[in-house]
């Protein structure tokens, strides 16, 4: 090729970078704007055609989740990502070893290609992926040995830049003396706070179980302890919703008594999947606690739910009523044994007794 030819070569991919660059503003302009669907798409469709690669994953996204007016797609969804992966994008590389992780998008479930996947994306700066391959080596997953140290060092990557789950993780390890490491309370509450200023309802919830009984250096301070489970409540968290409704119910942290916020508190974390809270509204159904109305078939309903949840409590409570015929059962000494048997593996005590009276009696 003259020089000729390849300076018009280089002005023309120069151009095309231009007008894709340009493209892709204007869809972020229009989505803060107004969010107009069809102008942004046009923009972002405009901007993947000329190569820009991260219009490529966020029309991968749009088409994976049915955002910005267009239908889901699983198909379109994938050929994006890999256009975004194939053009260096970390995350879209972290989409697709999810895809392949999870047997998702159409995707076989292939832990290689995922792991693949997954170590480019990590490669690339992705936080997520770095947290993902953290947990792989802890686990033993994709066909990896278990490796504390790999492990370990992943956790780190992602937490160095910013990842408040993977902060949390390693305050946990601190916390507990795992991965290797020995137990390290300051450790363990510096990357506690940091998880928790950026937003982990988890590391919340833990700094204030950690305010609530004097732990990790820290003086007991019921009023910071209701701040933080409030700010994890707050957030989503459904153990810190559960936590609250007890603290409301029983008029803990310096709360005075409020059956009403406590019921509200419990079904908002037993809508979030927290077993413990189904088990007590499974209670408050039955014994016509905060304010309800006695209701044997919705209690039944929350204590299975529990139950299904790994709930040794509810398991317990249903063992109980396929054993006398309560709640509207009839009896059934095989589930009953079943269901204490469940709860006895849970840890529960009473559960544990009957399981062993069961055998002394050669049931």
């Amino acid at each position: 090729m003259c020089l000729a030819e390849q300076s018009a070569s280089e002005r023309e991919k120069a151009k095309k970078e231009r007008r894709a660059n340009g493209n892709f503003q204007l869809a972020l302009h229009v989505m803060k704007r107004d969010g107009n669907d069809e102008i942004v798409v046009s923009y972002l469709k405009a901007a993947a055609r000329d190569g820009h690669v991260e219009a490529m994953r966020q029309l991968g996204c749009a088409y994976e989740f049915g955002e910005h007016g267009l239908k889901e797609d699983e198909k379109i969804a994938v050929e994006m990502y890999r256009n975004a992966a194939d053009g260096g994008s970390a995350s879209a590389q972290f989409h697709l070893a999810v895809a392949y992780d999870l047997g998702d998008l159409g995707l076989e479930k292939d832990d290689k290609a995922a792991l693949e996947m997954y170590r480019n994306a990590a490669d690339g700066g992705d936080q997520e992926a770095q947290l993902f391959l953290g947990g792989a080596y802890e686990k033993g997953r994709l066909g990896l040995e278990k490796d504390d140290k790999a492990a370990l060092e992943m956790y780190r990557n992602a937490a160095d830049g910013g990842s408040a789950s993977a902060q949390f993780v390693l305050a946990v390890a601190y916390d507990l003396g795992d991965l290797g490491l020995e137990k390290d309370d300051k450790a363990a509450l510096e990357l506690y706070r940091n998880a928790a200023d950026g937003g982990d309802q988890d590391a919340q919830c833990a700094l204030g179980g950690a305010y609530e009984d004097g732990q990790l250096g820290l003086e007991k301070d019921d009023k910071a302890a209701l701040e933080m489970y409030r700010k994890s409540a707050d957030g989503g968290s459904a153990s810190a919703q559960c936590y609250l409704g007890f603290c409301h119910k029983f008029g803990d942290l310096g709360l005075e008594k409020d059956e009403k916020t406590a019921l509200e508190m419990y079904r908002n974390a037993a809508e979030g999947g927290s077993a413990s809270a189904q088990f007590f509204l499974g209670v408050a159904y039955e014994k016509g606690q905060l304010g309800l109305e006695k209701d044997e078939k919705t209690a039944l309903e929350m204590y299975r739910k529990a139950a299904d949840g790994g709930s040794a409590s509810a398991q317990f409570v249903l063992g109980e009523a396929y054993e006398f015929g309560d709640l509207g059962l009839d009896e059934d000494e095989e589930i009953a044994f079943e269901m204490y048997r469940s709860a006895a593996d849970g840890g529960d005590q009473d559960a544990q007794c009957k399981i062993s009276e069961a055998y002394q009696l050669g049931k």
